[in-house]
């Protein structure tokens, strides 16, 4: 079951969902946060969800638990930290959060998604993000596209990435990279670039 809820000015999660759906839209809407009563223990069957272009600025710790969701869209919101999925963690194959205001993510916000191989951070404010090739075994595409970033052994993780979106030339630094596209730049050169020390805008492996 399908149900479509966007543009209809909702500030929260309506309670009265059909109780059998699978898959749920709720863009275009004014909801500033996702509870744990919105979803828990409701919707057994509920494996897609959809709140893009939203205020969202808040996910409750322990949501969507008794559902399955497969995948959850959160483009285009107001969030500035990675929400917890722990509660689907078994599920959760693809999380799409760009257009939000995500500055760091750490290892233990995300390397329990054994199931997760399509992630989508473009368009965030990322200073920090760890080894998402080591910490998450099914990951296969991966979206870091409007993001820029230092150009050094700290990123060469992401060469092992099979389908990784990102700008043509991503990297702010070192200088002589600035305009070379990413295409251009090996593993090799990567991993013989040390990052600069206090560097701002570095992927880093520990946050």
């Amino acid at each position: 079951t399908v149900q479509f809820l966007g543009n209809r000015g909702l500030t929260a999660v309506p309670v009265d969902l059909l109780p059998n759906l699978n898959w749920v839209a709720l863009d275009n809407n004014e909801i500033t946060v996702i509870r744990k009563l919105d979803f828990n223990n409701k919707y057994p069957n509920l494996d897609s969800l959809f709140i893009r272009n939203n205020k969202i600025s808040s996910v409750e710790r322990g949501c969507f638990k008794g559902t399955l969701l497969k995948q959850i869209i959160l483009t285009g919101n107001l969030l500035d930290y990675f929400p917890d999925f722990h509660e689907v963690k078994e599920t959760l194959e693809r999380i799409e959060i760009q257009s939000n205001r995500i500055s760091s993510i750490k290892p233990e916000d995300i390397d329990f998604l054994a199931s997760l191989d399509n992630l989508d951070l473009a368009a965030n404010p990322l200073a920090c993000l760890p080894d998402l090739n080591q910490l998450l075994s099914s990951l296969i595409r991966l979206d870091l596209r409007s993001i820029s970033f230092e150009c050094c052994h700290k990123i060469a993780w992401m060469m092992d990435i099979d389908t990784l979106l990102i700008d043509d030339t991503p990297c702010h630094s070192p200088p002589p990279w600035k305009q070379i596209s990413f295409s251009n730049i090996n593993m090799t050169q990567l991993v013989e670039t040390k990052c600069s020390a206090g560097e701002l805008f570095v992927f880093i492996i520990h946050c």
